[in-house]
């Protein structure tokens, strides 16, 4: 183990309480500048997140965390419209640029510590609360514009930090671990899978590219009709094991370890001397067996 890139992996990583609260802190008041000139999210979603931010932040202050972790052992949170998490992981792999930044993390280790769940909304509720019928929520959720709800028995429930849909299709990408239950006969390939990817065709507006991915696997690539897409996306929506992984927005989305990076505003934010939790691995650099 190379002691001083620990160190530098320490200065570098949320390694304690205080790292963790004052990043807290900072990200709420990025939010408030950034609410103030923003059109597109509503002053909905920005209350609803300060109060999810908010809550997150008391739960961590009152919580008993490690005074000093071990080398390469650091804290993760992770924020997504189903709530705000904090994990504790162990980096058994790293990787420094020429700079001695911390460039990649290799994961060997995730236990989750903190979880706050954010509030799911009815169908009335969500309606209500933007001011639109209920047919037409349902009908968002039917042609897959509104993606992250999940069917309750007869009911659906949605994330309330979920916005209203824009206009046109958005790609979309949806994931599941472990094996699919309960698929009907034209959907049972879909267990030689753990992704599908979705986007419109540019010529054709009403066809789209479904690829079919997993680990080891050959991805399969389909076209789909509209009506074809729209069936597909509200089997992946209702079914309980499929998860829609939306893209990073505004600090949902992600997860951070990294003291610098904040993920909620480029034209706040300079990143260019942050650490990349991102997946790119940049030409160069140094990888250290922790």
């Amino acid at each position: 183990m190379d002691t001083s890139m620990a160190d530098v992996f320490r200065k570098q990583r949320f390694t304690s309480k205080e790292d963790i609260l004052e990043w807290i802190k900072e990200a709420r008041k990025r939010l408030i500048r950034k609410s103030e000139k923003d059109k597109k999210h509503s002053a909905a979603f920005y209350h609803i997140y300060q109060k999810m931010l908010e809550k997150f932040y008391i739960q961590i202050e009152q919580t008993k965390l490690f005074n000093r972790l071990e080398d390469f052992w650091y804290y993760m949170i992770s924020f997504s419209d189903t709530g705000a998490k904090l994990f504790l992981c162990y980096a058994d792999k790293c990787k420094f640029d020429d700079k001695g930044r911390v460039i990649q993390i290799g994961q060997g280790q995730s236990l989750p510590l903190i979880i706050i769940p954010a509030k799911n909304l009815t169908v009335e509720e969500y309606a209500n609360m933007y001011g639109v019928g209920e047919g037409t929520v349902r009908q968002w959720i039917r042609r897959g514009k509104i993606r992250n709800a999940k069917k309750r028995g007869r009911e659906w429930l949605i994330p309330e930090l979920t916005e209203l849909p824009g206009r046109g299709y958005q790609s979309g990408v949806y994931e599941w671990f472990g094996y699919l239950e309960d698929l009907p006969e034209e959907y049972e390939f879909l267990r030689n899978y753990t992704v599908v990817i979705i986007n419109q065709n540019r010529e054709n507006k009403k066809l789209y590219s479904v690829t079919f991915a997993a680990g080891g696997v050959l991805p399969k690539k389909k076209e789909y009709s509209e009506k074809e897409r729209e069936k597909l996306e509200l089997f992946l929506i209702s079914h309980p094991q499929i998860h829609f992984i939306g893209p990073p927005d505004d600090g949902l989305n992600l997860q951070i370890s990294s003291k610098g990076y904040y993920g909620i505003d480029d034209d706040i934010v300079s990143n260019e001397d942050a650490p990349d939790d991102g997946d790119a691995l940049p030409e160069g650099g140094k990888f250290i067996e922790s």
